[in-house]
């Protein structure tokens, strides 16, 4: 089965906006679950997580999504350890989770045979797709996420 690669943002509470929580998805189709993988942490002790069967509709902050690709569902434990080696950068203030996910974006764009990035990707198309969907969220329309399940349900 495909799966879909998407960006999840997060909202941040407290934090300015443009500054939300970005991980990488690898969201299943059929159900609202996902595989999540991200950078947790602080500048001083970010680390690279992975998730299963995320159900991401149940997080309060979840504020959007941007669709990057595809992945085979047979691939999954290679994208878990690929995503492993994208480098997690600590103690530099301008690194953060955002910054990790394009990278991760970035060298599976180098890996066709195994993921498919759409081909008009871009931080810049993503960044701003991302502002969009923040600005749904936050006049409590449907973000991309709830739109995908909800099509998905009927």
């Amino acid at each position: 089965m495909k799966l879909l690669l998407a960006i999840a943002q997060y909202d941040r509470r407290g934090f300015p906006q443009g500054s939300e929580h970005w991980s990488l998805v690898a969201a299943v189709p059929t159900n609202e679950e996902a595989y999540v993988f991200d950078v947790v942490g602080n500048t001083d002790t970010f680390a690279y997580r992975t998730k299963a069967q995320v159900r991401l509709l149940k997080s309060s902050t979840l504020c959007g999504g941007y669709a990057v690709g595809e992945v085979d569902e047979t691939h999954i434990d290679w994208l878990k350890d690929h995503l492993a080696t994208i480098p997690v950068i600590r103690n530099d203030p301008t690194w953060h989770c955002q910054v990790w996910v394009i990278s991760a974006i970035r060298e599976l764009q180098q890996c066709p045979d195994k993921v498919t990035i759409r081909p008009d990707f871009s931080a810049n198309n993503a960044r701003q797709e991302l502002a969009r969907q923040r600005a749904l969220w936050e006049e409590i329309e449907n973000h991309f996420f709830e739109d995908l399940w909800s099509r998905k349900a009927k």
